[in-house]
């Protein structure tokens, strides 16, 4: 299958495909980080998360996106390493969110996270 081929074309097409509709997704992806990283910043430094998160994409997920799209494109990967950037920002994202309201919960009800953040059952 050389590179004219009808099923060389079909590939690219169709990791063209997934690589802009994981593009489009990008914007939630950052939006969690965002969020995760704009709760572990103190208010009195608003920039400080601002710059976080343009270093996060620069030193992240920018050349993960590169080294993802290029293992799909020689074929180590299929389309799935194309949505990986994506996947470990809003897990990333998530993470920091949830740490964050565990350590809430832990300073305001004494150490219990659960469903019922430290009521009495």
């Amino acid at each position: 299958f050389g590179r004219g081929g009808a099923l060389y074309r079909a590939r690219a097409e169709e990791l063209a495909f997934h690589r802009k509709l994981a593009l489009s997704f990008l914007p939630l992806s950052l939006g969690m980080l965002g969020i995760g990283l704009g709760l572990l910043v103190r208010k009195s430094h608003p920039l400080i998360g601002f710059l976080l998160g343009l270093l996060v994409y620069a030193l992240i997920y920018y050349p993960l996106s590169i080294i993802s799209k290029e293992m799909a494109v020689s074929g180590i990967c299929g389309w799935q390493m194309l949505w990986l950037p994506n996947v470990l920002l809003f897990a990333a994202g998530y993470g920091l969110w949830r740490a964050y309201e565990c350590a809430v919960c832990n300073l305001l009800w004494g150490g219990v996270c659960g469903k019922n953040f430290g009521h009495a059952v």
